[in-house]
C-alpha cells in the first residue's frame, strides 16, 4: 500500500522572523530579517571633460579621470554657535578676535575630504609652485597639499576644475568651513577637528620635523578624520576661506548663510592652522586672516560646492 506524505512531512520550513520598517510617510511595514538591506549601486555620471567621472556613493562624491582622484563630503546644514565670548589678546592674539559668539544656520553644502593635494593642482593647472615639494624636500610626495598659491590662484584653479567636471566649486565660507571642522550635526565638542589630542588629529610644529629637524607639510590623509570623515582640518597648511576679513564681522554677521565680502586692501580669513603653528592656532575657533595675493608655504585651500542658491 501506497505511503502517502503530506507538503508538512516532506518540507521542513524554518520559522521566518520580521520587523518592522518605517516607510515613507510614517507607514510601516514587514522586513523579513537575515535578508540584506538592498544597497544602490554608486551613481557614475560622465563629466563634460570624458576623461573625468563622477561617482556618487551615500555621502561621498568621488571626481577621478584615472590619474588623480579627489572626494567632496556632503555636510548636512544646520546651526551652531560660532566664535566665543573669551578674548584671545591674553595670549597674544587679540588681532584676530573670535568675539563674540553668534549664532549660524548654514544649508546643505559639500567640502573637500582633504586640502587640494600637489597633484590635483599640478593636474588642473599643470604647474606646481608649492614649497614642499620634490626640488627641496627631494620625496616627490604630490599627495602633500598645495601652498604657496594666492587666493586669486585658487580661483583659477576651481574654474578649470569646474569646466573639466561640470561643478561648480568655491571656497568654503568661514561659517561653512568651521561647522564642517566640528563635524556638523555630529559635533562632539571637540578642541580640535576629530579631538582633544592634536597630536593624533592634527599637524602643528610640535610633531611636523622632518629627519632634518625642520617642520614641514605633511601627507594628507595621516591623521585621524573628524565625526564626518573629514581630514586635515588642524594644522598642515592654513586655508583660504571665501570670506574676506572684517573686524568687526563676528558681531554684525547675518545668521544665515554669512559671508563676509568686502575688504578694501584685500584681506581674506584663514582657518586651521598650519604646521608650524602652536597647539593654540590649531583649535577650532582660532582665525587669522593674510593678503589675498599673499604666497606662502602654510597656506593651501580646500574645495566648497553650495547647494543653497544664495
Amino acid at each position: 500500500m501506497a505511503t502517502i506524505f503530506s507538503r508538512k512531512d516532506r518540507v521542513r520550513e524554518e520559522p521566518r522572523t520580521f520587523s518592522i520598517e518605517a516607510g515613507n510617510g510614517g507607514s510601516s511595514r514587514p522586513r523579513e530579517e537575515g535578508r540584506p538591506r538592498e544597497v544602490s549601486p554608486p551613481l557614475v555620471e560622465q563629466c563634460p571633460d570624458p576623461s573625468w567621472t563622477k561617482r556618487k556613493n551615500g555621502r561621498i562624491t568621488t571626481f577621478s579621470n584615472g590619474k588623480v582622484t579627489f572626494n567632496m563630503v556632503a555636510v548636512q546644514g544646520g546651526e551652531f554657535m560660532m566664535g566665543m565670548d573669551v578674548d584671545h589678546s591674553a595670549f597674544g592674539h587679540g588681532s584676530y578676535p573670535e568675539l563674540k559668539a553668534h549664532r549660524v544656520i548654514l544649508s546643505d553644502f559639500s567640502i573637500g575630504e582633504t586640502p587640494v593635494t600637489q597633484a590635483l593642482w599640478l593636474e588642473v593647472m599643470k604647474y606646481n609652485h608649492s614649497y614642499f615639494q620634490e626640488s627641496c624636500y627631494f620625496d616627490g610626495d604630490l599627495q602633500r597639499p598645495v601652498e604657496n598659491v594666492t587666493a586669486d590662484e585658487c580661483l583659477v584653479f576651481m574654474l578649470r576644475l569646474g569646466e573639466m567636471t561640470g561643478e561648480t566649486f568655491s571656497l568654503p565660507t568661514e561659517a561653512q568651513w568651521e561647522y564642517a571642522a566640528r563635524g556638523g550635526r555630529f559635533d562632539h565638542g571637540y578642541i580640535y577637528s576629530g579631538g582633544n589630542d592634536p597630536l593624533t588629529v592634527g599637524w602643528f610644529k610640535d610633531n611636523s620635523l622632518d629627519h632634518q629637524e625642520r617642520c614641514v607639510t605633511q601627507r594628507v590623509k595621516m591623521k585621524a578624520p573628524n565625526e564626518l570623515g573629514i581630514y586635515d582640518m588642524s594644522g598642515n597648511v592654513s586655508e583660504w576661506c571665501r570670506d574676506m576679513y572684517d573686524f568687526t564681522y563676528y558681531s554684525n554677521s547675518k545668521m544665515r548663510n554669512p559671508c563676509a565680502l568686502y575688504n578694501a586692501d584685500n584681506f581674506r580669513i584663514i582657518r586651521g592652522g598650519d604646521y608650524r603653528s602652536e597647539r593654540m592656532e590649531i583649535t577650532l575657533r582660532f582665525r587669522r586672516y593674510n593678503h589675498g595675493m599673499s604666497h606662502n608655504a602654510g597656506i593651501g585651500f580646500r574645495l566648497g560646492i553650495d547647494s543653497h542658491p544664495e
